[in-house]
Formats: C-alpha cells, structure tokens, sequence
C-alpha cells in the first residue's frame, strides 16, 4: 500500500475573550483548528444483488423470486472464497395494476403481482468482485443495487487522521504564538471529529452476458478518511 495522500487545513482565531482567571485577569486564548485528510485503499467490498419476478399469482411470484435468489446464491458460492459472507436484506411483494385510460377513469384492477428479495454479498477479495457480478447475472440475478468498497476497520486511519489534523492544529498555534508574541500556556479545550466515505457506485440494472465474455472490470478507488481537530490554549 502506498503512502496515504494527505490533505491539511487550519482554520485560527487569536482574541482576548472575557473569561476569568482566579486573580480575576481575563484569560486571552488563542484558538486553531487543523483538519487532515487521508486516502486508503479499500480492503472490502458489499454488493446487493437483487431478483425480481412477476406472475399474475402472488405466491408463483414470491416462488420464482426465491427459486432464482437461491440459485444465484449457489452460483456465487461456487466461485467464492470461504470469507465471502452472505445475508438477505430485502424480500417485498407488491401488485403490477392495469394501465388506466385519463379519459375513461375506473378503479385499478390488479393484473399481476411483481416479487423482489436482495442479498448483499460481502468479501475481502476485490479482484473477484467482477467475476462475483458474472455469476450472480448468469445464475439469474437482474438487479445490482449497490457495490460499496470499504475498510474492514475504521479505527487505525482514523487515529492516522486525527493524529495529523492535531499536529496541524498545534504546528499551527506555534507558528502564531511565535508571530504574535504571545506564550502558549496550556490547552483548555480539545475537541476532535473524523469520518469514513466508502466508495459507492450508482445503482445499476445488470443484465446477463455471453457465458463467453470476461468478467466485468471493476476500479475500486479510494476511501477518504478525515477528521478535524479543535483546540483552544490559554496565552500570555
């Protein structure tokens, strides 16, 4: 993994403000805030597939709905690694009514009933993620809803972030310090935020291939990883 691209804003305030000392001397503070910004690659990836089918019965419906979901599940299975996990979000049934003429309005009457079910399918193997799609599609899946590329663990590029974003808050507060003459005493605030963004793609109708074609190339990007740092010192 190469070395994260890192990104640093400050934002600073320097004031005399009317809070009291003990001897009753208003305190002057000097305020900074420093943000950093940081790029991971993924190391995990969600796709929800989905399928969907219709008949004018709801239970051949919801049937062939649950047919095709457990092939595409055995399809996936086939070609996954054991640390591919699975889970069913979504199992709906609604019904497809007739098309009404404006001009002659009438109750709807209900021509079929249409039944969707998707399953997020979840892996460390980004390389497969192509061929996962593939066998999903081949297998009778109709629907890519989402692909998400992630971290397993959020934890250690947040420390990284927020780590960064506070040396450049305090490198900051010394570079003012030292222009304006003024001591820094010692912190009386310390406030600190981060954040993920994974890598989504937009949702997407995926259709079947020829069983002859390569798998679908797929670019997971980056995830930004940020965070900002607020601190206020006392000064002299």
């Amino acid at each position: 993994m190469g070395a994260p691209m890192l990104k640093l804003m400050c934002f600073i305030s320097l004031a005399a403000l009317p809070l009291q000392a003990d001897e009753g001397k208003e305190i002057s503070k000097l305020i900074v805030t420093g943000t950093a910004e940081i790029k991971k690659a993924p190391d995990m990836v969600s796709v929800s597939i989905g399928v969907e089918e219709e008949d004018k019965y709801a239970d051949v419906a919801m049937k062939k709905t649950a047919a095709k979901i457990e092939a595409v599940i055995a399809g996936i299975k086939a070609g996954a690694g054991e640390e591919t996990t699975y889970s069913t979000d979504t199992v709906s049934l609604y019904p497809v009514y007739e098309t009404i003429d404006p001009k002659k309005p009438k109750p709807p009457l209900t021509v079929a009933y249409r039944a969707t079910s998707t399953l997020t399918v979840r892996t460390s193997d980004l390389k497969s993620v192509g061929k996962l799609i593939d066998s999903a599609a081949k297998a009778g899946a109709n629907r890519i809803e989402s692909l998400v590329f992630s971290l397993k663990d959020n934890k250690e590029a947040e420390q990284e972030a927020l780590s960064l974003a506070a040396e450049n808050a305090l490198n900051t507060a010394a570079t003012l310090a030292k222009a304006s003459s003024v001591k820094i005493k010692k912190p009386l605030l310390i406030q600190q935020e981060s954040g993920i963004a994974p890598v989504r793609f937009k949702t997407a109708l995926y259709m079947a291939r020829d069983a002859g074609e390569s798998s679908m190339p797929i670019e997971p990007g980056s995830v930004s990883v940020s965070a900002q740092v607020g601190i206020t010192f006392e000064i002299d």
